[in-house]
């Protein structure tokens, strides 16, 4: 599966904030927080002070 890059989930985020503002589902802000949120997930091992 070829997933996007940072500025790809970034202009996803994005997007899913511009139609929340359009339309005014909190369903799509859920979407942008999870989208925007979710990719430093992986990450958050490596930057505690215990790994460096």
């Amino acid at each position: 599966m070829n997933l996007p890059g940072p500025s790809g989930l970034n202009n996803l985020g994005n997007s899913f904030i511009i139609r929340f503002e359009r339309l005014g589902e909190l369903s799509d802000l859920e979407d942008a927080i999870s989208t925007l949120r979710d990719p430093l997930h992986p990450c958050a091992p490596c930057l505690t002070r215990e790994n460096s």
